[in-house]
């Protein structure tokens, strides 16, 4: 499974064997993504169904399309950050949110609120929202972290 996805991702999917990460631990590599620094996710025993699930239905995405080539997004290309994004369950940052498709942008909103991928909804989505924090009191509020941050942009 996981050999499959650092075919479709790249360097996304990184690994560690020493110390503490012994045998083998698997990471989904997010640097700057969720924050503006180096950051992963852990894939775990018990996050590995969850994974599993989110790759399978971003291939069935991309079975389903029937558009040229150059005209697809691939989701099976985000599915280690779509799972980040459903672990965490956190939107990407504003900068790497507004350059995705808006096809993109409803994978990452089922993502996050833990819907099926793959299966059309007959809800419209409200999309105009910030991506959240942890620690965050309301999910659509900036942090005071952001706050301070935003001034060195």
């Amino acid at each position: 499974m996981l050999i499959t996805v650092m075919q479709f991702g790249g360097d996304v999917i990184w690994w560690r064997c020493d110390g503490e990460y012994a045998p083998v631990t698997f990471l989904v590599n997010c640097n700057d993504f969720f924050y503006c620094a180096a950051d992963c996710e852990e894939v775990t025993e018990e996050n590995l169904p969850i994974f599993k699930e989110i790759f399978e239905q971003c291939s069935a995405i991309d079975s389903a399309d029937t558009r040229p080539i150059t005209e697809r997004h691939y989701a099976s290309t985000y599915a280690p950050l779509l799972f980040t994004a459903r672990i965490r369950k956190m939107f990407p940052m504003d900068y790497e949110y507004n350059r995705l498709s808006e096809e993109l942008k409803i994978l990452f909103y089922k993502a996050v609120k833990g819907e099926k991928l793959n299966e059309k909804t007959s809800v419209v989505h409200n999309f105009d929202f910030t991506p959240h924090f942890p620690g965050d009191s309301q999910p659509n509020s900036r942090s005071s972290w952001w706050n301070w941050w935003k001034q060195f942009r």
